[in-house]
């Protein structure tokens, strides 16, 4: 379980690293208005051509670290809409505010965020982020009490700041269904393609090793990049992390990413994927997606009941697959 941390110098160092994590990736500071007519302020953030994100961060003495951020490169002078704000007490706990920093038995540091959205707009708060939100959950020790929260990401992690444009672009992305007049564009997709706020769970996973659950939605993005690059057509759902489908839009190839190799990981999601594959009306390739070759041991009963192997591994803070063009070959015999 998670703790949330209230040592007002160890808050200080992770807003340092928070901010710092960003700076590095980014590319130009902007001049920009922050806000809407009427209430907005002159500030200068930071802006990464990468992520498509924009960080404001500042220190309001004895009440928190502000940390706001939006999606699309201003123009300068322009005035920007805040996408959400993560925001950390300057000390102890302030379950008014939407983030907070939380630590796992290992001394892990995670950003979370409490689901407290803010703005003006009707119907966008916590009871919109908790029925909507898919992503990572935990349990955190809140002071006396315990919260459920959303993971953002694991703070020292070197994709942590993919794991956090992760997050804002699915917060954007409740944002605009809920302000949509069609309750049909909340739960309908005729297109098929890979959607980033469908990837993670809307329950809370094992409590073991939160940092490996925040990158399952980077991977299977990746994943479905690399085939999208081949000329096939790749989506994903709430309950698959992705998947091929053919020209009639019949899935073809269902992956299920793996994040760690223990054995209970590696039996949940085979089972599930088998599961799913049998329930869909023509038979696809199985596919489990894993961070190494499986050992033997593994290997060779998912192969024998039809289950495909294919690792990744890292360049920089994206997931590769030396083998993903040689298994497309093979499919397409």
């Amino acid at each position: 379980m998670l703790k949330v941390i209230e040592d007002e110098a160890t808050i200080r160092r992770c807003q340092q690293q928070f901010s710092r994590s960003f700076r590095a990736v980014a590319d130009a500071r902007i001049p920009v208005r922050v806000g809407h007519p009427g209430a907005s302020f002159r500030a200068s953030v930071y802006w990464s051509d990468e992520r498509d994100l924009w960080l404001y961060s500042k220190r309001i003495p004895e009440k928190n670290h502000w940390n706001v951020l939006g999606i699309g490169k201003p123009a300068p002078e322009g005035r920007v809409a805040i996408t959400c704000e993560i925001n950390f007490p300057i000390r102890g706990i302030d379950r008014k505010i939407g983030g907070a920093l939380a630590r796992d038995p290992e001394g892990v540091i995670y950003v979370v965020h409490r689901g407290r959205l803010g703005g003006s707009r009707k119907g966008i708060g916590k009871s919109l982020f908790g029925s909507r939100y898919r992503g990572v959950w935990a349990l955190m020790e809140d002071g006396e009490e315990l919260a459920t929260v959303a993971v953002v990401g694991a703070l020292h992690s070197p994709r942590f700041v993919r794991q956090l444009g992760q997050f804002v672009r699915k917060v954007q992305r409740m944002k605009d269904l809920a302000a949509s007049q069609d309750p049909q564009l909340a739960i309908a997709f005729p297109e098929v393609k890979f959607r980033e706020e469908l990837s993670g769970k809307a329950a809370l996973p094992d409590p073991v090793d939160l940092s490996r659950f925040c990158d399952r939605g980077l991977i299977a993005g990746d994943l479905a990049a690399a085939l999208q690059s081949m000329g096939l057509q790749s989506g994903n759902d709430e309950g698959r992390d992705c998947f091929i489908v053919d020209s009639q839009e019949r899935i073809t190839v269902l992956f299920k990413i793996l994040t760690s190799l223990r054995d209970g990981e590696v039996h949940e999601a085979a089972a599930r994927l088998l599961v799913d594959g049998v329930s869909l009306p023509e038979k696809p390739w199985l596919v489990l997606a894993a961070p190494a070759a499986l050992p033997a041991v593994l290997a060779e009963p998912l192969k024998a009941l039809g289950a495909e192997i294919l690792p990744y591994d890292w360049s920089g803070d994206r997931a590769v697959f030396p083998q993903l063009k040689a298994f497309v070959r093979e499919i397409g015999r």
